[in-house]
């Protein structure tokens, strides 16, 4: 009887074990137990070409709450335009005393590498602009994984607005202090978190939906802009153009980093360079 109630024991300790260490991977693999990074850029105006930075904010979670926040306003070298200066309060006044985005920049590339960045369209506007900043001190990003809440939103959400506001009051959180990069880099990983439950649970899972839900809404769109230029265009790849996005496709979806597959390899051969806030 003892050795039977041995051999108990360890089947016992050893469906333990092995039932530990798949709920260990389940949670290694579990992005709402990551640390998510949100960010949020202000702008003088919509071009990334022509305009710059003069807020950036950092706003770091981990496994659901907030554990450290770095915001800076920078001299953006340039006025801000009537829509920057009503959307966001901040006068060419406050900006003139404050030190140049290269004076950030090294701060601002420890801060991202190698992290999963969560901003509220992200793909076609922050990171635009960062990679432009950067590259005009020579430059790069660092390599970071890219998510944004404006493609799950749009794919969750078929009708009614997709702004940060609108999606933060559907989901039924807070609104209060909205354009200002803090609270905007904040609430998109808020945002994030509150579609959980309606996304994948695994990281890897989750990009490959956010490149398959990406890839179709740009389709869409520009099959709506040759539908409204009257028929097909000059260019015949032009439906696997946009002119919103500057950031490869693909499974892994990861920023700056070598093409991993046909698609992500195919997409960037012809995506223009050309970037707006769409």
């Amino acid at each position: 009887m003892e050795g039977a109630g041995n051999a108990s024991i360890f089947i016992v300790v050893l469906c333990s074990t092995f039932f530990n260490a798949i709920f260990a991977e389940k949670d290694m693999s579990d992005w709402t137990r990551m640390r998510l990074v949100g960010l949020d850029t202000e702008t003088t105006g919509l071009s990334p070409q022509e305009d710059r930075i003069f807020e950036i904010a950092l706003v770091t979670f981990e496994n659901g709450k907030v554990v450290d926040k770095w915001e800076v306003m920078m001299n953006p070298q340039k006025p801000l335009s009537e829509e920057s200066l009503n959307k966001t309060g901040v006068t060419n006044e406050e900006l003139q005393d404050k030190m140049v985005f290269s004076y950030y920049a090294d701060e601002i590339a420890r801060r991202i590498e190698g992290q999963i960045l969560v901003g509220y369209n992200i793909i076609g506007f922050d990171m635009p602009f960062l990679k432009a900043e950067m590259k005009r001190i020579g430059r790069e990003v660092p390599s970071c994984t890219v998510v944004d809440p404006l493609v799950f939103a749009r794919g969750l959400f078929k009708d009614g607005r997709h702004s940060l506001s609108d999606i933060l009051e559907r989901l039924g959180l807070t609104t209060e202090k909205a354009h200002r990069a803090s609270y905007d880099a904040e609430s998109a990983v808020r945002v994030l978190l509150a579609m959980a439950p309606s996304l994948p649970a695994d990281l890897d899972e989750l990009l490959k939906l956010q490149s398959q839900w990406l890839e179709k809404m740009i389709l869409e769109k520009n099959q709506w802009k040759r539908k409204d230029k009257g028929g097909l265009t000059s260019e015949p790849l032009d439906l696997l153009r946009d002119e919103a996005l500057d950031t490869s496709l693909g499974p892994a979806y990861l920023y700056q980093t070598t093409d991993i597959d046909p698609l992500r390899f195919f997409l960037r051969s012809y995506f223009t360079s050309r970037t707006s806030k769409g």
